[in-house]
């Protein structure tokens, strides 16, 4: 993204659910992909809740959490639902 950030999709539905489609797919070296950074954090434009994403997994922040994580809310991605509901819900991170 232009955060200088980079979040994998986890399947096609995601992938598509931005208007993506694969014959625009292009590919970057390793070089190129390690100038950008992990996303950690994710949100829905149309909600406050915080996640923290590892692999697969995704788990909301307590508001205490909240407050010693997010330093920086440019580092929370706001993603679509489609995508969101992609993630499996883990415990929340107090």
């Amino acid at each position: 993204n232009t955060r200088g950030q980079y979040l994998p999709f986890l399947n096609k539905e995601v992938f598509a659910s931005y208007g993506n489609k694969t014959e625009n797919i292009e590919s970057i070296t390793k070089k190129v992909l390690k100038k950008y950074t992990l996303v950690k954090y994710i949100k829905l434009s149309s909600s406050d809740t915080i996640y923290e994403i590892k692999g697969k997994i995704k788990r909301p922040l307590s508001a205490e959490a909240k407050t010693s994580l997010i330093t920086d809310s440019s580092k929370v991605l706001e993603v679509n639902q489609v995508e969101l509901d992609s993630y499996k819900t883990g415990k929340t991170i107090d």
